[in-house]
């Protein structure tokens, strides 16, 4: 079986726990466990390190100070040492087939790159993607070709990663996933594999995506951090087709 590292990047948010506990449920538990957090502070380290110190899965924490997720996840990909790294959000939950079912798919497909789950709360957010497909649009719950993987639970062949980084220009923690998987596809084929669940909840706090913003001025640099992002990826692709499709 193909060796698997979990790539987590976090920063300030205790949900965090909730995904390695899933993890540590998994039929087929990953060989390693990268973290990369850029909180304030390192106190995350000794109470994931005690959370995962008999399981049997190595561990590798990192502790930064930049505040950019593309950074973490390329640095996540520079430590980890699998065949397969799967990406995952620290507010997602998995299935406890989910690795398996990943793991599975991509060692009887040679010709995938990567693939993504079935996001079981967000069951619409495929509609767009779907209809490029017309007429002959695939199920939401149907196996099928994507054009980018979902950031929250995508998994890459290590040689995607040796050839492709992501774009550590793009600021915050939005659309680096739309825009890394954009490019692999032009080259490589990607896929939705509806076996694997998984949930991805709204955090308490930080990232892109919260249950809601504290102040008016929160709600402001939340708006332009995704405004410069998108301007960014806009400039770097000049393409309408392709910036429409990371809407």
């Amino acid at each position: 079986m193909l060796r698997t590292s979990i790539v987590m990047a976090t920063r300030n948010r205790d949900c965090i726990f909730r995904c390695l506990r899933s993890i540590l449920k998994q039929t087929v538990r990953p060989y390693e466990i990268v973290v990369v957090d850029t909180s304030v502070t390192d106190k995350l380290k000794p109470r994931i390190e005690k959370l995962l110190k008999s399981s049997g899965i190595r561990v590798v924490y990192g502790h930064y100070t930049h505040n950019n997720l593309c950074t973490s996840r390329n640095k996540g990909v520079d430590k980890a040492t699998g065949d397969l790294l799967f990406f995952l959000d620290d507010d997602a939950v998995l299935d406890r087939r989910y690795v398996e079912e990943i793991t599975s798919f991509l060692e009887s497909n040679k010709d995938a790159a990567g693939a993504e789950g079935f996001i079981v709360n967000e069951k619409n957010r495929r509609i767009l993607e779907r209809l490029a497909y017309f007429p002959r649009m695939p199920k939401r719950d149907e196996l099928s070709r994507v054009w980018f993987l979902h950031g929250s639970n995508m998994t890459y062949r290590r040689g995607i990663l040796n050839k492709f980084r992501f774009d550590e220009n793009i600021p915050g923690f939005c659309i680096d996933d739309t825009e890394f998987g954009t490019r692999v596809s032009r080259e490589h084929k990607l896929y939705f594999v509806p076996t694997a669940i998984v949930e991805h909840n709204p955090a308490e706090k930080g990232g892109m995506r919260t249950k809601g913003m504290e102040t008016s001025r929160d709600l402001y640099e939340h708006c332009m951090v995704r405004v410069r992002a998108y301007h960014y990826v806009f400039m770097k692709h000049l393409s309408l087709t392709e910036f429409f499709a990371f809407l």
